[in-house]
């Protein structure tokens, strides 16, 4: 077997297609092994039973890797790129960085999904200015819809095939990628309930939030965490003198809160990203990632509309 080349110039994004966890280890490995005899930096970001596999399968070159389940951080796509700043940060420009980060996986629901494909086309722009880092992105092909494999190779520069690297002839490059806001938001499936905010914020809408989650059966700290990330949302993205408007309703399992009415976010990376100290969109969306299940944003008029999530 080719080993893959992990030794390009730029920032390396490339889509891992796999077949089953065996098919994932027999490839992975001797990049891994490889990269670590190199004296690379490998950071190994994928679900716990594929790391236990990993780990005996590369034996005592599996100390040199650091590893981190994928399930635990990134159940919230939104918190996913920290991960992979923190990992370059740590390391100088010496050494090229490997990474693997399966953040699509078999069970993820339809929002999940958009948001983790969203995810995956922002790691090029968050990582366009990086020269030494590759990230391998498994796609376990077996076990995900045709429509999601297609998904990445529009999001990923490059794909693994073959024992080498391959342009993607379906990226859509930076320039859409910047530019796109995400497919609108489907309507709540069960019954609403609807709030007109006056001002820039209500600390209602957060006891709504709370009592809401509550009656859902969320356990208190879910229930404040939605009201608290409510609350931060509105509090750094509303408009003063201008009303907002709010939809709450249970979804399987989960208690989702809709604003509306809110300012524009300019940076495709808010919320994704750790927030400047100034104030400004970043700063709510971020505490709501690391406080919700799923935070999704998209454009509505000349401003914005969120849409937060919780679930038990």
């Amino acid at each position: 077997m080719t080993v893959v080349d992990i030794t390009p110039v730029g920032f390396q994004h490339e889509a891992f297609p796999y077949t089953g966890s065996d098919d994932f280890v027999a490839r992975a490995a001797p990049i891994v092994s490889s990269a670590v005899k190199a004296g690379q930096p490998v950071l190994v970001a994928v679900d716990d039973a594929k790391i236990e596999l990993l780990r005996d399968r590369l034996g005592s070159t599996a100390s040199s890797v650091a590893w981190k389940d994928i399930r635990g951080i990134g159940g919230n796509p939104g918190r996913i790129i920290p991960l992979w700043r923190a990992f370059v940060a740590a390391h100088d420009r010496g050494h090229r960085l490997l990474g693997f980060g399966e953040p699509i996986w078999p069970g993820r629901d339809a929002a999940e999904l958009v948001e983790a494909h969203r995810h995956e086309q922002l790691l090029n722009l968050a990582f366009a200015g990086v020269s030494h880092f590759t990230l391998l992105c498994p796609y376990d092909t077996e076990r995900l819809a045709p429509a999601v494999i297609h998904e990445s190779r529009r999001s990923h520069p490059f794909v693994a095939a073959d024992g080498a690297e391959r342009p993607s002839p379906d990226y859509c490059g930076l320039a859409a990628i910047a530019a796109a806001g995400g497919p609108a938001l489907p309507e709540p499936a069960g019954d609403v309930r609807e709030f007109a905010v006056g001002g820039a914020w209500s600390e209602a809408l957060g006891a709504h939030a709370a009592g809401l989650a509550l009656d859902a059966g969320l356990a208190p700290v879910r229930a404040d965490n939605l009201a608290i990330a409510v609350g931060a949302v509105v509090e750094a993205m509303g408009r003063p003198g201008a009303g907002l408007a709010a939809r709450m309703w249970r979804e399987s399992g989960a208690v989702l809160a809709e604003i509306d009415g809110l300012g524009p976010v300019d940076d495709p990376l808010a919320g994704r990203e750790w927030p400047a100290p100034t104030g400004g969109p970043a700063r709510g969306l971020w505490l709501a990632n690391q406080l919700c299940d799923l935070v999704q944003v998209r454009p509505s008029g000349e401003g914005a509309v969120v849409r937060l999530r919780a679930g038990r």
